[in-house]
């Protein structure tokens, strides 16, 4: 495999890290040598990563990778009273400020993320995920107990309630989010007869939507794909399509 040269490895750092062409130092650092080496590339890649620039990228990756971009147009019906456009909005910024924190003062890891025990809230979303002690517009680190049933990102309920476009859970959305976008496996869109197959099964065919889901991909045609899928939705189900706990449904 070619080396990349100087100017090569100048440009892939700061579309890295930066999102835009080097600046006069990387292109100086190319010009000198500095980005022939290990040790070099390192160093110029912990200046742009010190920049704030690099937040925004950060920011900017996340949100086209977590289902969180469209959250202050998420609408839901008067069967989640609690939850509004302006809770959706709220709920993106705890995902943007939480990775922030993590990674650019945490240990910067995916287990710190799925695992940290904190998350960052300000009073209005607080109110919303029933957590007390928190007062003011300002998002603030909170520590999370075993009783809140949250801890690390994937029980943030921006992150529970991004895949959902209606008002009825679907655990295969949210399956399907973590087998694509965070375990980068893809599963192949059906097309002719099965995906003239998909509907959604009718909500009065079982109880729960385990049962209802569960039915739904029993077909042999459908169970290739949603064997792999379902049970990640699954394993959320006692969280509601806005992201709040539920003990049953």
């Amino acid at each position: 495999v070619k080396q990349p040269t100087g100017d090569e490895m100048a440009t892939r750092l700061s579309y890295l890290f930066w999102g835009y062409a080097p600046d006069d130092a990387l292109r100086a650092a190319a010009a000198n040598g500095e980005l022939s080496n290990p040790t070099g590339i390192r160093t110029n890649a912990q200046r742009l990563l010190a920049d704030p620039k690099a937040r925004d990228v950060v920011r900017f990756f996340f949100d086209k990778l977590l289902p969180i971009e469209s959250l202050a147009a998420l609408e839901r019906d008067a069967t989640f009273p609690t939850f509004s456009k302006k809770i959706g909005s709220l709920l993106r910024t705890e995902t943007q400020t939480f990775l922030e924190n993590e990674i650019f003062g945490g240990p910067g890891t995916w287990p710190g993320v799925f695992t940290a025990k904190y998350t960052y809230v300000n009073q209005e979303l607080a109110t919303f995920y029933g957590l007390s002690g928190v007062t003011g517009d300002t998002f603030q680190k909170v520590m999370l107990d075993p009783s809140t049933h949250r801890g690390g990102l994937l029980p943030q309920a921006g992150i529970l309630a991004g895949p959902i476009h209606s008002n009825r859970a679907n655990p295969v959305v949210r399956g399907s989010f973590i087998v694509q976008k965070l375990l980068c496996q893809t599963i192949p869109k059906p097309t002719g007869d099965i995906a003239a197959m998909i509907t959604l099964p009718d909500p009065n065919s079982a109880a729960t939507a385990r049962q209802r889901f569960t039915n739904h991909s029993t077909n042999p045609q459908c169970k290739a794909c949603h064997v792999n899928m379902d049970p990640f939705g699954f394993a959320l189900e006692n969280f509601d399509p806005v992201g709040l706990w539920r003990d049953q449904e």
